[in-house]
């Protein structure tokens, strides 16, 4: 076995473990690999890795929208995606959503605060909502005393479920209630998580789909650079 196919091997069987088991007990990835046939130092052909395309395919900008609506015309799904990016730059849309900890004092955002706004949208199935929201509380935390805060708008579910879901989970941030999936569709939100940052003058400064390791960095960088700006102009 070279060192390169033992290095995979190890990485697969490293993989295995790696589902968070807190952010989804009884969930487990096993890879298992099977070589069989294998002919060392044939001649490959020059058309080895050519791929024919039938006419009938079409282009699409991320299958990974795909394989979380695998019903949806990728069309549709591309257009969705654009629709989210000409949000940059433009007046953030106004919303009224219930409070989880007071259902009696709804929370108009961003007309009602001043501050740089971290709005994650997120459910209790999303696994990389759960691994990505300790890191934006994080975030919010190391700078509130800048004017940075962050509300976690949970998407289509019951207030029961919530409360379920945070009894194994100790997060201390301001959660608002979306279950109608109203105020996900006015930020034309079309996969989770989805996290927006706005800045103290209600502008669609930033737009991060999915998780990804560099979240936490990306997102103090772009605050640091939005309070830079407008400590300028101010």
């Amino acid at each position: 076995m070279s060192k390169q196919m033992a290095q995979l091997v190890r990485e697969q069987r490293n993989g295995d473990e790696a589902v968070d088991p807190d952010a989804a007990p009884n969930v487990y990835a096993v890879t298992t690999l099977d070589f069989r046939n294998w002919h060392l130092f044939d001649e490959i052909p020059e058309d080895a890795f050519t791929m024919a395309v039938p006419p009938e395919y079409e282009e699409v900008e991320s299958v990974r929208h795909l394989m979380l609506n695998p019903d949806v015309d990728p069309k549709v799904l591309d257009r969705d995606r654009d629709a989210v990016l000409e949000l940059l730059g433009q007046p953030a849309p106004n919303f009224e959503s219930e409070s989880w900890d007071d259902p009696d004092q709804p929370v108009s955002l961003p007309r009602d605060t001043d501050s740089v706004l971290i709005i994650d949208f997120w459910a209790t199935w999303c696994v990389p909502c759960i691994r990505a929201m300790p890191e934006l509380i994080a975030v919010a935390e190391a700078n509130a005393d800048r004017g940075v805060a962050l509300f976690a708008v949970n998407v289509g579910e019951s207030r029961e479920r919530i409360e379920r879901f945070l009894q194994d989970h100790d997060w201390n941030v301001d959660i608002l209630m979306d279950e109608n999936r109203e105020t996900f569709e006015r930020f034309d939100g079309t996969s989770l998580p989805t996290t927006i940052v706005i800045d103290r003058a209600g502008v669609v400064r930033q737009i991060h789909r999915g998780y990804s390791p560099e979240l936490k960095e990306r997102l103090q960088s772009e605050i640091d650079e939005i309070l830079a700006e407008q400590s300028e102009e101010g």
